[in-house]
């Protein structure tokens, strides 16, 4: 591969790489505005009823899955992520550098 391929090769990769960066904002910034809108619904027909298992379970999953998907899609933003970060956010920890 000669360096003018190469060169080709390479701003195409970060071509792809900025193109997965802006879908994963989009995605987190779905998840926010998602909450946001629903929240007042969620307040009268979840908040104000008595609490079942159901109800923790919904709000764990809603929540704690939003605020996951919120931060897995920040990482993709830091330039050099810490170690603790990158063990978090990467389920295969034979991809991670130690």
């Amino acid at each position: 591969m000669d360096s003018a391929q190469l060169e080709q090769y390479y701003y195409e990769l970060v071509r792809y790489i900025e193109g997965n960066k802006m879908c994963q904002a989009a995605a987190a910034m779905w998840l926010v505005y998602d909450c946001i809108l629903m929240f007042p619904q969620e307040i009268e027909y979840l908040w104000k009823r008595p609490w079942t298992r159901s109800t923790f379970l919904y709000l764990g999953l809603r929540y704690l899955g939003s605020a996951w998907g919120v931060f897995f899609s920040s990482v993709f933003f830091l330039e050099e992520p810490s170690l603790q970060v990158r063990i978090i956010s990467f389920p295969f920890r034979q991809y991670v550098d130690r």
